[in-house]
């Protein structure tokens, strides 16, 4: 089950990522079903932020984070193609996923705020 789980979350965070329609019709400001999580993004600093499974939303800013690079637990469960070769600014965030407890690190970039 944890692994379903986990599964299903990185692929749902893979949509974030490699699907463009999913971020430009998501709007997570209306989803009652979201998870509040903390993220915690080193230098970038630490932002309360709602997953719905296909996205990570700031509130506040109304940016997404786009996923280049999940792990949950220290395995990688999603890795984009062409990540560890281009040259967009990253930040690399972590949180505590509550249903499962596990561990989840994204590595991506924010859409700009509105």
């Amino acid at each position: 089950m944890r692994r379903f789980i986990m599964s299903t979350l990185a692929l749902d965070l893979w949509l974030i990522g490699g699907s463009p329609i999913s971020v430009a019709v998501a709007d997570p400001k209306t989803d009652q079903n979201g998870i509040a999580i903390r993220m915690d993004c080193g230098d970038a600093g630490a932002f309360d932020a709602v997953t719905n499974g296909d996205v990570i939303f700031l509130p506040e800013s109304e940016s997404v984070l786009t996923a280049q690079i999940i792990t949950m637990d220290g395995t990688t469960v999603f890795s984009a193609p062409g990540v560890t070769v281009n040259a967009v600014g990253e930040v690399t965030c972590t949180f505590v996923f509550p249903p499962t407890g596990s561990i989840v690190t994204v590595t991506g970039v924010f859409t700009p705020r509105r």
